[in-house]
């Protein structure tokens, strides 16, 4: 084997192991960014941890989430990020706690989320897109579908290799699942919140109206009990809720006798209360002339 064949090997060997090493760190941040959703529960928290471990172990300076906001339509830095220098020309502050990107800016990020198109720049200044050369190290842009744009930025310009690019596609596609499935898990919290507040309103609505129930029950069985004629009041069962105290002298009965029962038990003939239930039917007035009421020892009395 000649000199140049072992100097061609070795280095294909270095390559090799170079390779490996890289895929290894590219799946140790996929493992950690994997991981913050077993520890974080909002997409803050979620977001802010992501973005911890990208400036840490990818090689950039500054690494930023612009989440797209379809009420305003605009993309939105989320506040942990890095402000992404050498992107858009314009940040805008405005009254929001995070810059944003207006889609009638020209910047770059707008073009990588429209077209869903990566974008790897290696230099900056010798970059086509102008509005790049004022950054002078690389830029990555990556889509993260309909949730935004994640992107990448050194201060030295940097090769990316085919397997390179490759990685942080795939790094981009984890955290755009990640972010979604929060997405979803926030809006389940937020639809359970709203329920649990509603359920509360409603609870405090009944109560209020079932206390106001009880006031004018009360009202009315005091009306009931100053009436020297006997009175029974039924409910839509025509099942008596009440009777008042002319009524009790009357009938004799004790009150756990007749609560919940048919004025059925009072009437001495049958076919007289089904002329009250026929009567009923029919939404009348019940005036039933000759009847005979029965007490609690048995002894008839007529209804006047």
């Amino acid at each position: 084997m000649t000199e140049k064949e072992i100097e061609l090997l070795k280095k294909g060997f270095i390559e090799a192991s170079r390779d490996k090493s890289l895929r290894m760190q590219t799946l140790g941040i996929i493992l950690r960014i994997c991981e913050t959703a077993t520890t974080e529960k909002s997409r803050e928290a979620v977001s802010s941890k992501i973005l911890e471990i990208l400036s840490r172990e990818s090689g950039f300076n500054q690494v930023s989430i612009l989440s797209y906001d379809p009420d305003e339509d605009v993309l939105r830095c989320d506040p942990a990020s890095d402000t992404p220098e050498g992107f858009s020309p314009v940040l805008q502050q405005g009254d929001h706690e995070s810059p944003t990107i207006p889609r009638t800016d020209s910047g770059v990020e707008w073009d990588v989320f429209e077209s869903q198109t990566p974008l790897f720049v290696e230099e900056c200044g010798k970059s086509p897109v102008r509005q790049l050369h004022s950054h002078s190290g690389a830029l990555v842009c990556i889509p993260l579908m309909e949730l935004g744009v994640i992107t990448l930025s050194s201060d030295e310009s940097q090769a990316f290799s085919p397997q390179d690019r490759r990685d942080l596609m795939v790094i981009a596609s984890v955290v755009t699942q990640l972010l979604r499935t929060n997405h979803l898990k926030d809006k389940l919290r937020q639809s359970h919140s709203s329920l649990h507040h509603l359920v509360a309103a409603k609870t405090r609505e009944l109560q209020k109206l079932n206390s106001e129930l009880k006031s004018s029950m009360k009202l009315l069985e005091n009306m009931v009990a100053s009436v020297p004629q006997g009175i029974c009041l039924l409910d839509k069962n025509w099942s008596i809720l009440h009777a008042n105290s002319s009524f009790k002298a009357m009938f004799r009965f004790k009150k756990e006798e007749y609560l919940g029962q048919s004025p059925a038990i009072f009437f001495a003939r049958e076919g007289d209360y089904s002329e009250v239930e026929r009567k009923k039917a029919e939404n009348r007035v019940i005036h039933l002339p000759d009847v005979e009421l029965r007490r609690r020892d048995d002894s008839l009395f007529p209804a006047d």
